[in-house]
């Protein structure tokens, strides 16, 4: 038997924001988790990999307020600008 449940509408924006930060925080740590490889065995400097590191914290403040698009924009900039394909 289907059920039909009806939700009040100040919850409809937490329920649609939710899958939006876990895709952008998702996208941040897949990064982070290749800088942090590459840093590791010598493939980028730990300038480098510091301020790349600043860059995704940007990013992560765009995501954790729910701006995903902006985010993700931070994030493939940020991999442009050390060199990484934008995925």
């Amino acid at each position: 038997m289907n059920r039909l449940f009806i939700l009040p509408f100040f919850l409809l924006p937490i329920i649609s924001a939710a899958p939006a930060y876990a895709d952008c925080k998702a996208e941040i740590a897949r990064f982070q988790k290749l800088l942090d490889s590459d840093v590791r065995v010598g493939h980028v400097a730990r300038s480098v990999y510091d301020r790349a590191t600043a860059d995704l914290a940007a990013a992560g403040k765009f995501c954790a307020s729910g701006q995903d698009g902006a985010a993700s924009a931070a994030v493939r900039t940020t991999r442009g600008r050390y060199g990484y394909p934008p995925n």
